[in-house]
Protein backbone atom coordinates (compact mmCIF):
# COMPACT_ATOMS: atom_id res chain seq x y z
CA UNK A 1 0.00 0.00 0.00
CA UNK A 2 1.35 3.42 -0.90
CA UNK A 3 0.10 6.62 0.65
CA UNK A 4 0.93 10.20 -0.16
CA UNK A 5 1.14 12.17 3.06
CA UNK A 6 0.90 15.80 1.94
CA UNK A 7 1.75 17.45 5.26
CA UNK A 8 1.94 16.98 9.03
CA UNK A 9 -1.83 17.33 9.32
CA UNK A 10 -2.32 14.36 6.98
CA UNK A 11 0.29 12.36 8.92
CA UNK A 12 -1.67 13.00 12.12
CA UNK A 13 -4.85 11.87 10.39
CA UNK A 14 -3.19 8.70 9.10
CA UNK A 15 -1.60 7.80 12.44
CA UNK A 16 -4.92 8.29 14.24
CA UNK A 17 -6.59 5.85 11.85
CA UNK A 18 -3.77 3.33 12.23
CA UNK A 19 -3.59 3.70 16.01
CA UNK A 20 -7.27 2.85 16.48
CA UNK A 21 -6.52 -0.67 15.21
CA UNK A 22 -3.52 -1.39 17.43
CA UNK A 23 -3.74 -4.21 19.97
CA UNK A 24 -0.53 -3.64 21.93
CA UNK A 25 1.81 -6.21 20.41
CA UNK A 26 2.77 -4.73 17.05
CA UNK A 27 6.17 -4.55 15.44
CA UNK A 28 6.96 -1.65 13.05
CA UNK A 29 10.11 -1.58 10.94
CA UNK A 30 10.73 1.95 9.67
CA UNK A 31 13.14 2.96 6.95
CA UNK A 32 13.89 6.10 4.96
CA UNK A 33 16.34 8.95 4.71
CA UNK A 34 17.26 11.28 7.57
CA UNK A 35 14.41 13.69 8.20
CA UNK A 36 11.88 11.67 6.21
CA UNK A 37 9.46 11.37 9.13
CA UNK A 38 10.22 8.13 10.97
CA UNK A 39 10.47 9.70 14.43
CA UNK A 40 7.55 12.03 13.72
CA UNK A 41 5.47 8.96 12.89
CA UNK A 42 6.40 7.38 16.24
CA UNK A 43 5.59 10.65 18.05
CA UNK A 44 2.14 10.83 16.48
CA UNK A 45 1.34 7.19 17.27
CA UNK A 46 2.58 7.87 20.81
CA UNK A 47 -0.03 10.59 21.27
CA UNK A 48 -2.80 8.08 20.59
CA UNK A 49 -1.16 5.62 22.97
CA UNK A 50 -1.39 8.29 25.69
CA UNK A 51 2.36 8.59 26.13
CA UNK A 52 2.86 11.74 28.15
CA UNK A 53 6.60 12.23 27.89
CA UNK A 54 8.22 13.72 24.80
CA UNK A 55 9.23 11.12 22.23
CA UNK A 56 12.56 11.78 20.58
CA UNK A 57 14.86 9.80 18.36
CA UNK A 58 16.99 7.43 20.46
CA UNK A 59 19.97 7.82 18.11
CA UNK A 60 22.52 7.87 20.92
CA UNK A 61 20.74 5.62 23.44
CA UNK A 62 19.70 3.14 20.69
CA UNK A 63 16.48 2.23 22.55
CA UNK A 64 13.98 4.26 24.53
CA UNK A 65 11.11 2.90 26.61
CA UNK A 66 7.77 4.69 26.98
CA UNK A 67 4.70 3.70 28.94
CA UNK A 68 1.31 4.63 27.59
CA UNK A 69 -1.77 2.55 26.90
CA UNK A 70 0.77 -0.22 26.23
CA UNK A 71 4.54 -0.41 26.69
CA UNK A 72 6.48 1.00 23.73
CA UNK A 73 10.10 0.35 22.76
CA UNK A 74 11.55 2.77 20.23
CA UNK A 75 14.84 1.74 18.62
CA UNK A 76 17.08 3.78 16.34
CA UNK A 77 19.72 1.68 14.60
CA UNK A 78 21.35 4.60 12.76
CA UNK A 79 24.61 4.23 14.70
CA UNK A 80 24.73 0.42 14.47
CA UNK A 81 27.61 -0.53 12.20
CA UNK A 82 27.75 -4.31 12.19
CA UNK A 83 26.03 -7.53 13.13
CA UNK A 84 27.96 -7.84 16.41
CA UNK A 85 26.39 -4.61 17.67
CA UNK A 86 22.93 -5.96 16.81
CA UNK A 87 23.66 -9.13 18.75
CA UNK A 88 24.74 -7.01 21.73
CA UNK A 89 21.33 -5.31 21.74
CA UNK A 90 19.63 -8.61 22.67
CA UNK A 91 16.74 -7.89 20.34
CA UNK A 92 15.28 -11.31 21.12
CA UNK A 93 14.41 -10.03 24.58
CA UNK A 94 12.09 -7.47 23.00
CA UNK A 95 10.53 -9.73 20.38
CA UNK A 96 8.62 -11.71 22.98
CA UNK A 97 7.28 -8.78 24.99
CA UNK A 98 3.70 -7.61 24.98
CA UNK A 99 4.60 -4.20 23.64
CA UNK A 100 4.59 -2.04 20.56
CA UNK A 101 8.04 -1.90 19.01
CA UNK A 102 9.28 0.68 16.53
CA UNK A 103 12.67 0.21 14.87
CA UNK A 104 14.09 3.07 12.82
CA UNK A 105 16.75 2.28 10.23
CA UNK A 106 15.30 -1.23 10.13
CA UNK A 107 17.23 -2.10 6.98
CA UNK A 108 20.18 -2.69 9.31
CA UNK A 109 18.40 -5.64 10.94
CA UNK A 110 19.03 -7.92 7.96
CA UNK A 111 18.72 -11.51 9.21
CA UNK A 112 17.44 -10.36 12.62
CA UNK A 113 14.08 -9.22 11.26
CA UNK A 114 11.10 -10.82 12.99
CA UNK A 115 8.79 -13.07 11.00
CA UNK A 116 5.72 -10.83 11.29
CA UNK A 117 5.78 -7.03 11.16
CA UNK A 118 4.65 -3.93 9.31
CA UNK A 119 7.35 -2.30 7.23
CA UNK A 120 6.97 1.39 6.46
CA UNK A 121 9.34 3.08 4.05
CA UNK A 122 9.34 6.91 4.16
CA UNK A 123 10.37 8.76 0.97
CA UNK A 124 10.56 12.48 0.28
CA UNK A 125 8.22 13.86 -2.37
CA UNK A 126 9.06 17.46 -1.49
CA UNK A 127 9.79 19.50 1.63
CA UNK A 128 6.39 18.73 3.21
CA UNK A 129 5.07 15.66 1.41
CA UNK A 130 6.13 12.04 1.87
CA UNK A 131 5.36 8.81 0.09
CA UNK A 132 4.82 5.99 2.58
CA UNK A 133 5.07 2.42 1.37
CA UNK A 134 3.43 0.06 3.85
CA UNK A 135 4.20 -3.64 3.47
CA UNK A 136 2.58 -6.13 5.84
CA UNK A 137 4.41 -9.34 6.71
CA UNK A 138 1.94 -11.74 8.28
CA UNK A 139 -1.84 -11.99 8.44
CA UNK A 140 -2.13 -9.81 11.57
CA UNK A 141 -0.48 -6.93 9.70
CA UNK A 142 -2.64 -7.45 6.63
CA UNK A 143 -5.61 -7.19 9.00
CA UNK A 144 -4.13 -4.07 10.59
CA UNK A 145 -4.03 -2.36 7.18
CA UNK A 146 -7.37 -3.70 5.88
CA UNK A 147 -9.49 -0.89 7.43
CA UNK A 148 -7.17 1.64 5.75
CA UNK A 149 -7.56 0.33 2.20
CA UNK A 150 -9.93 3.16 1.23
CA UNK A 151 -7.56 5.96 2.21
CA UNK A 152 -6.94 6.78 -1.46
CA UNK A 153 -10.53 7.99 -1.74
CA UNK A 154 -9.88 10.27 1.25
CA UNK A 155 -6.99 12.25 -0.23
CA UNK A 156 -4.02 10.04 0.66
CA UNK A 157 -2.99 9.11 -2.88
Amino acid sequence: MQLKIKNLSKLKEFTSLLATNLKGNEFFLLSGDLGAGKTTFVKEIGKFLLIEEAISSPTFTIVQFYQGKWPVYHFDLYRINDERELIDLDLDLYLNKEAIIFIEWAEKLKRFRPQNFLEIDFNFIDEDARLLTLTPYGLEYENLLAPLKDLCTNGFC
